[in-house]
Order: structure tokens, then C-alpha cells, then sequence
């Protein structure tokens, strides 16, 4: 009777040395859209849904993104990017159906929350608004070119969202709205 049964207790789908990804996939908490993909975001990974097929897949830690905790999604049409952004400051750009992974944020030596809020696209430039201040990043080289505490005299402060408008860049902070030109040649000075 035990062998018998034993074959129908084996999971099913899943070969040996697999993994299998058992988070819950419920609670979107950002969406975006591709031109052939809608793409959701949860704290535990993307659900994305092809528009060709109608077919719906789960990416996660195991299978190409590299940290749990997702904070925030984005989608440049020029460089056919996503960027997901993580409560502890990592950054997973996905293009061409490859997953590289931006740990500076997450390793810089700054004691406070690390967090990418929100993510602004303007050229070749993709600005991230983080619990810090605003960090830049060269979407050819994938490269930090540079971070901006825009707070009291140079200070930490909240960038909740980011928004262009009339070759000007608005930072929604936690002490009010702050603004300057989008062409400054020196952003990073808090003045």
C-alpha cells in the first residue's frame, strides 16, 4: 500500500533541485505596460500578463529578480527598460530578457531608510526618488552619475514622487515640494 501511494505524493511540475516560488501573488501594489506585456507588481515579484497569448507568468527571486520587497515599478519606452525598485535601496533593470542587478544604492553607507519610491524618465536619465533624496542613473551605461540631498542645507530628506514639467524637475518631499531646473549644471547643490 505505501508503494503505491508514494508515487502520487512526488509534487508534480517541479524537477529535481527546483525551485518553486510560494509567495503570496494577490496584492498589486504597482502596474505598468509594456507593448506586448502588463506587468504587476507585488512585494514578493512581478505577475505579468502577455497580451499576444493571454498567457500569465510569475517572476520572482527565483527565477531572475534579486531581492524580495519590491517598493516600486517603471517602464522607459525609449530604452525598452523596467526598472523595479526595493524597500533597501537594491535597483533590478530588466532589458532583452536579462535581469541585471544595481546594488549601489543598497550598499551606500547611509543609515536611514534606503528605499526607491518612484522612478522619473527624461532622455537617458532615470531619476529615483528615495527615502534619502534623488539619485540618477545613465540608462546607456546603467551607471550612478549622481545623488542629490536636496534636503535643509544638504540634508537626507523623503522624495516620495518626482515630476518634469516645463524644463523644470519637482520633488514631492515629506517637508514640501521642491523645484529646480531640470538643466542646472549643478543638481546636487541643495540651493
Amino acid at each position: 500500500l505505501m508503494l503505491g501511494t508514494s508515487n502520487h505524493a512526488h509534487p508534480q511540475g517541479i524537477a529535481l533541485g527546483q525551485w518553486r516560488h510560494h509567495m503570496p501573488n494577490n496584492r498589486i501594489k504597482s502596474i505598468i505596460e509594456t507593448p506586448d506585456r502588463i506587468i504587476g507588481a507585488t512585494n514578493y515579484g512581478l505577475v505579468v500578463f502577455n497580451k499576444q497569448d493571454n498567457s500569465l507568468e510569475r517572476i520572482n527571486k527565483v527565477h531572475g529578480l534579486s531581492d524580495f520587497g519590491i517598493a516600486s515599478l517603471a517602464y522607459s519606452d525609449r530604452h525598452n527598460t523596467i526598472m523595479v525598485g526595493y524597500e533597501n535601496g537594491n535597483l533590478d533593470v530588466i532589458r532583452d530578457n536579462a535581469f541585471i542587478n544595481l546594488q549601489d544604492i543598497r550598499r551606500a553607507p547611509i543609515l536611514d531608510s534606503k528605499r526607491i519610491n518612484r522612478f522619473l524618465f527624461n532622455g537617458d536619465v532615470a531619476y529615483l526618488a528615495c527615502d534619502f533624496g534623488i539619485v540618477q542613473v545613465d540608462l546607456n551605461t546603467l551607471l550612478i552619475r549622481d545623488t542629490y540631498f536636496i534636503g535643509e542645507e544638504g540634508a537626507m530628506v523623503n522624495v516620495n514622487d518626482l515630476a518634469l514639467h516645463n524644463n523644470r524637475i519637482y520633488a514631492a518631499t515629506n517637508n514640501g515640494l521642491i523645484t529646480a531646473d531640470a538643466n542646472a549644471p549643478n543638481l546636487a547643490d541643495y540651493n
